[in-house]
């Protein structure tokens, strides 16, 4: 005859412990941004579907996972015509696309672009700041156990003062790519 094996209280909890670490470990958020053309012919991303005109959301496309705006801007081909001419002179041979800041300024079109990647890099480090407070987050949650009352409580109240500024900061940058936005469908 087998015996039963019998497990003890203390062997479940840490059983338990162990589990809800690994189920309630937060994991990397991703939206998804859709990249489509407006009619002026400027190349738009959005993570809002209902911001890509009703025509175009068949064929909006749909950048998922871990692939960034950024990633697209570069690998992006000419949307237009126009676009396309620019990067080629008379003779037929490619211009370089790494214009001078002078250059850039001088164009509304480049000034757009340098304004809208501006705002990709400040969308990058903002996506940085958010992470390394859901690291903080966890690193708290974990460490519960171990650090006295006051002491937790002070790492607790040093969070919410850090997640406060991000949340300002990521206002901030909502209203100006807001701004660019409604400047750039006009």
């Amino acid at each position: 005859m087998k015996k039963a094996v019998s497990i003890g209280p203390t062997a479940i909890a840490i059983l338990v412990a162990a589990l809800m670490l690994v189920l309630l470990r937060p994991g990397p958020c991703l939206a998804d941004v859709y990249r489509f053309v407006d009619k002026n012919g400027t190349v738009c991303y959005t993570d809002e579907l209902l911001d890509v005109p009703e025509a175009q959301r068949p064929g909006a496309k749909r950048i998922v996972g871990s692939e960034t705006v950024s990633q697209q801007v570069e690998t992006a081909a000419p949307q237009t015509e126009e676009e396309a001419k620019k990067e080629t002179d008379a003779t037929g041979q490619e211009i370089s696309n790494q214009k001078s800041l002078n250059e850039k300024e001088s164009n509304p079109i480049d000034l757009k672009q340098v304004e809208y990647e501006r705002l990709v890099q400040e969308k990058e480090s903002l996506d940085k700041e958010y992470q390394a407070l859901q690291d903080e987050r966890a690193d708290i949650a974990e460490n519960r156990d171990t650090l006295d009352a006051r002491e937790y409580n002070e790492k607790v109240r040093q969070l919410n003062k850090h997640i406060a500024a991000y949340d300002e900061k990521r206002k901030a940058f909502q209203k100006v790519a807001d701004a660019y936005n409604e400047k750039v469908k006009n």
